[in-house]
């Protein structure tokens, strides 16, 4: 059974990539590179405060497109569900900076008899450029199966989905993940991805090839 649902995961994701690859112009695709540290404090079993730091480059990972600083609290109401709420300041390269307001509402469930998870995040951000106030406002829903390999590491796939309102109201970007974390001791764990965002509902479609290298740290 487990096996089935990561091997139907990663198919699926084979699958989209296969149905998205129309783009005639490569001029539209770009490819990124994200890394960055969390550090991660907990104030009790309920309650954690984390601290974000991350660059994103582009441009065939030539330039650096954005730098943020990101604090949230994590408040866990049972087993299986908990809450976010983020604040996070993005310094752009050659646009506007930005304010994002986040709130998060999470689950997380074992499939029975196996060792997969599934995860569900509903999302709902509110990104601000600081200097004129433009809203973008964005709600994202992500499902996404876990399935740890050994004693300090597991395997991932992920799909997001993202509805902007404003004067967009549609869906306009999906998100393709597949991940590898490995924990280096109690600790400290390293998070790594291969990720595809596709944009949607447009004539010109964008498409962006990421590679994500992160570290997470317990204080």
């Amino acid at each position: 059974m487990p096996s089935k649902i990561i091997f139907f995961a990663i198919l699926s994701f084979g699958i989209s990539q296969t149905s998205l690859g129309q783009i005639p112009n490569k001029n539209l695709s770009t490819n990124e590179l994200w890394t960055g540290i969390t550090l991660k404090y907990e104030v009790n079993k309920k309650n954690t405060i984390s601290l974000k730091q991350q660059f994103r480059t582009t441009d065939n990972l030539n330039e650096v497109r954005s730098n943020f600083f990101e604090i949230g609290f994590k408040h866990k109401l049972s087993k299986h569900i908990s809450t976010k709420v983020h604040f996070r300041h993005t310094i752009l390269n050659e646009q506007r900076n930005r304010n994002r307001y986040i709130l998060d509402g999470t689950g997380e469930w074992k499939i029975k008899q196996t060792k997969v998870h599934i995860d569900y995040r509903l999302r709902m951000q509110e990104s601000m450029v600081t200097y004129t106030g433009q809203p973008f406002t964005i709600l994202r829903n992500k499902i996404q199966l876990h399935r740890k390999i050994s004693k300090h590491s597991n395997v991932l796939a992920a799909f997001e989905s993202f509805y902007q309102f404003n004067d967009v109201n549609n869906f306009n970007v999906t998100r393709y993940t597949l991940g590898f974390n490995y924990s280096i001791d109690k600790r400290m764990e390293l998070n790594s991805y291969l990720r595809l965002d596709q944009e949607i509902n447009v004539k010109k479609p964008k498409r962006q090839y990421i590679i994500g290298l992160l570290l997470s740290y317990k204080i």
